[in-house]
């Protein structure tokens, strides 16, 4: 006679104490591929994430790099180029396109 369906998942799991599961844990994480060739090459492994966005030029966060108005409206480094008349401050200069 066979077991029942659903037995040995049922079963009272073990602990293996020679299984070491932070370097298990640690080679099942990999880092994305990053298809883009200029971001590979201008990626500096010793900086953080947002140092290295920076550094390229790029938004790590739209939101903190779009911001919006008090009266609802949104607005981007691109609006101070269209819109001459409004007066707006853009904190983070080096976003802006010369």
């Amino acid at each position: 006679m066979g077991k029942a369906s659903g037995v040995s998942r049922r079963r009272r799991k073990k602990y293996n104490y020679n299984r070491n599961l932070k370097k298990l844990h640690k080679k099942q994480i990999t880092l994305p591929k990053v298809k883009c060739k200029q971001i590979k090459e201008a990626w500096d492994s010793s900086k953080s994430y947002v140092r290295n966005m920076e550094d390229m030029g790029l938004s790590d966060d739209p939101n903190k790099t779009i911001g919006i108005r008090e009266n609802g409206i949104v607005h981007s480094s691109h609006d101070l180029w269209v819109h001459e008349e409004m007066e707006v401050v853009c904190v983070k200069s080096r976003f802006l396109r010369p």
